[in-house]
């Protein structure tokens, strides 16, 4: 019996910290919820469907966002395999921070791929 509230905690902390991030790094309230029920099914010992919808309204009431915790916390992330790797971590404190910056940089990418691709019809200018 201990065991299994044991893993019920576990899983609502890792929810918790789940919910956070997705909705730092703008996830909408519909993806979010898809995703925490994708998640849920993983679980061992999965959280009660009262609990989940009692955590996604309560989420969704919020105003203000608040970063969930830094990469410094031991298998915080790990755990949830959120984690990019020991580099990542160096360069950056919060993965929200690491997930935006890499979005940021994955969007650049794709404008020069577009402006590359127009820029081959327009001819070569003489000398």
């Amino acid at each position: 019996m201990h065991k299994e509230n044991t893993a019920r905690q576990h899983g609502r902390r890792k929810e918790k910290r789940l919910l956070r991030f997705l909705r730092n790094v703008g996830w909408n309230s519909a993806e979010i919820e898809k995703k925490v029920r994708e998640w849920n099914k993983t679980n061992p010992q999965p959280l009660s469907e009262t609990y989940i919808i009692t955590q996604l309204t309560w989420h969704k009431r919020q105003k203000e966002t608040i970063l969930p915790p830094n990469c410094t916390k031991d298998n915080y992330y790990k755990d949830m395999q959120l984690c990019p790797g020991s580099i990542a971590c160096v360069q950056y404190k919060n993965p929200v921070n690491y997930t935006k910056s890499q979005a940021k940089i994955e969007s650049i990418k794709k404008k020069v791929k577009r402006t590359k691709g127009t820029d081959s019809n327009v001819p070569a200018s003489r000398e």
